[in-house]
């Protein structure tokens, strides 16, 4: 019986060690294996809040825009993941066993680890143009958005039309990621055929980021990719050359070396 009694006692701690070793795996490590772009509510104007639009009718919507775009960039880099801060707040605080700590408070423990993946807050404010007296309303407004994470805060602002709100939360899901991951919008841009902005914001891309960047060898990819559906083949071999010689283990370099190839043979057999 004392036998039996021990080999149950061992049996309930080792599930009592395992037990945080699968909320980590199954919950946790998800949580904190990607780096996320947390919307918070945006601020609007009175006439909006009157029309049904409130700051988390917009903040959905504009994270449901900036989701569209990610799901459309066709791209093997990895991407920020779009969330919200309500889903934030859903986390569980319940006690880890055997840590006597919260598992929200892992998860953020974990986030402010050097080298950890890290979560960005997106806020702004959308403020009603006015033209002259108090009640004088222009269908513009101006939008300021701010970006803020462990490594500082950005900050861009522009001036909409608010006449159609489904084309203004598009327009600001768009900037967001210019500033935030400038190549998931150049991709989703090339996507919708709308290769010139696309092949300008990959060149941007390359002349303002380090090329140790993982967004600078895609940008590469991605200028040959266009280059060559223009058929300029020799610009085009040149790009996905050097997409290669950036990042030759990367998920796309085989795609590079195989487009390169044959637009060699393309331009030979001219």
């Amino acid at each position: 019986i004392k036998a039996i009694f021990t080999c149950l006692e061992r049996t309930f701690k080792f599930i009592a060690l395992s037990v945080p070793v699968l909320v980590f795996v199954f919950y946790f490590y998800p949580k904190v294996s990607r780096d996320a772009l947390i919307i918070d509510s945006f601020s609007v104007p009175k006439q909006f809040e009157e029309a049904g639009f409130t700051p988390d009718v917009v903040a959905n919507r504009i994270g449901h825009a900036m989701q569209e775009i990610s799901a459309d960039a066709h791209t093997q880099i990895e991407k920020n993941e779009v969330t919200w801060a309500r889903d934030e707040a859903l986390i569980p605080d319940v006690e880890v066993p055997g840590t006597k700590l919260g598992l929200k408070t892992l998860v953020d423990m974990a986030r402010a680890l050097p080298g950890a993946h890290k979560a960005k807050h997106v806020v702004g404010d959308i403020v009603a143009l006015h033209t002259g007296g108090p009640t004088s309303v222009t269908s513009q407004v101006t939008v300021t958005v701010y970006i803020k994470g462990h490594q500082g805060d950005q900050v861009f602002g522009f001036v909409a039309k608010s006449d159609d709100i489904n084309l203004l939360t598009q327009e600001i899901a768009q900037k967001t990621w210019e500033q935030v991951e400038p190549y998931v919008l150049a991709s989703h841009l090339n996507q919708h055929r709308n290769s010139d902005k696309a092949l300008k914001l990959a060149r941007q891309i390359i002349t303002e980021k380090p090329p140790e960047n993982i967004q600078v060898p895609a940008a590469y990819a991605l200028v040959g990719k266009i280059l060559s559906e223009q058929h300029n083949y020799k610009e085009a071999v040149a790009n996905f050359e050097k997409s290669i010689s950036l990042n030759s283990k990367s998920a796309f370099s085989s795609h590079c070396m195989g487009q390169s190839s044959r637009l060699r043979g393309q331009r030979s057999s001219r």
